[in-house]
């Protein structure tokens, strides 16, 4: 049974009841909050918020998402955690991503309070612009055919572990407050709000809805991946238009390491050398080795990619690379039955040895 404590609306809309939240979290126990928040031109981007006067321009449900947050949590945390105790509130994708960056030690714990928050889904840069445009900066419910590629087939509107989930999805006039952590029940009882077992039968069954609805979306997108991208020169196509500008893994909350092989001086040759490589081919395409940064890509995080669809926005060749990393990562997700976010303390496949795991790929013994 969960446990947490509803909000009511009371008459009010929820991006103003949202404030009223962050507001309370900010007179109560949090020193700070990373929230969405209106910049300038309209634009809605990650900022810290330390003080309630802060929050007048918080747009957590603006349908846009300009960079997975986990992505923030690492730049702010790796080094060391914050002082005072600090909200981060997060899409589905983005608490995912922030506990697999945990497992590798990349966002920090002390001090950090992830806070999920529902979510149906956000839209890519020009359509958000368009409907900035006509005055609409949050939508609780956006348009479903419009959304981003990735949003349409994603399984998670609701984050399956945070500290904290702030939910809105199969409830009508109130929000929920839904404790899974000592520490998100500990923040709520600082924040003066009493702990009950929650009835959320409602709330699950249009979850399951919105879900069903969401597999039949993504089995049309693998089975469209399988049929335009199966095999080394469909592949290879589809990665033609690359220009290695390292985009994908720039945006990506999951390539994290701090010296990358492809910013390192084994990628800085002299054209000799690039000579010498045309010398064993008829052409030696330049950029060279874009199979290998993609092929390496996936290696590298296909069993914590957490479908954010962020290597897809930050494409500027519109090369299918969520399309591509997203069939990956569903294989591999599934040889290890792993889910990417579903639970802190589960190990990460590729750091944990089982000797009688992977039997199904083994050659045969002769």
């Amino acid at each position: 049974m969960a446990r947490g404590c509803f909000l009511e609306l009371d008459g009010k809309g929820l991006p103003e009841a949202l404030r009223e939240l962050w507001r309370r979290m900010l007179e109560g126990p949090f020193g700070a909050i990373l929230v969405p928040l209106e910049v300038e031109g309209g634009l809605v981007a990650p900022a810290l918020v330390t003080s309630p006067e802060g929050v007048e321009r918080s747009r957590a449900m603006a349908p846009y998402m300009g960079v997975n947050g986990a992505r923030v949590l690492q730049m702010m945390t790796r080094v060391s955690p914050p002082s005072k105790l600090t909200a981060a509130v997060l899409r589905p994708c983005e608490v995912r991503a922030a506990v697999e960056l945990r497992k590798l030690r990349q966002v920090a714990e002390e001090n950090l309070l992830l806070v999920a928050l529902d979510c149906l889904g956000t839209y890519p840069l020009e359509e958000y612009r368009r409907r900035l445009e006509k005055g609409v900066a949050e939508e609780s419910e956006p348009e479903e055919a419009r959304l981003r590629e990735a949003c349409r087939v994603c399984l998670w509107p609701v984050a399956p572990w945070a500290d904290l989930r702030v939910g809105f999805l199969g409830l009508k006039g109130r929000l929920v407050l839904e404790a899974l952590t000592e520490r998100g029940e500990d923040a709520l009882r600082q924040m003066g709000l009493e702990i009950e077992e929650l009835d959320l039968a409602g709330r699950e069954a249009q979850l399951e809805e919105i879900i069903e609805r969401r597999k039949a979306a993504e089995g049309e997108l693998l089975e469209l991946q399988q049929r335009k991208l199966k095999g080394l020169e469909a592949i290879l196509g589809a990665l033609s238009a690359c220009i290695k500008c390292l985009n994908c893994m720039t945006v990506c909350p999951l390539c994290y390491c701090k010296e990358c092989f492809f910013n390192s001086p084994t990628f800085e040759m002299e054209a000799d050398r690039f000579l010498r490589l045309a010398s064993n081919r008829p052409a030696l395409r330049m950029p060279s080795e874009v199979l290998l940064f993609h092929l390496t890509r996936m290696a590298h995080m296909a069993t914590s990619c957490v479908a954010c669809g962020m290597c897809q926005e930050g494409c500027p060749q519109d090369v299918p690379v969520f399309r591509l990393f997203k069939a990956v990562a569903k294989r591999v997700q599934g040889i290890f039955d792993y889910e990417p976010g579903r639970d802190p303390e589960e190990p990460l496949p590729l750091a944990t040895f089982r000797e009688e795991e992977l039997k199904e790929v083994e050659e045969p013994k002769i």
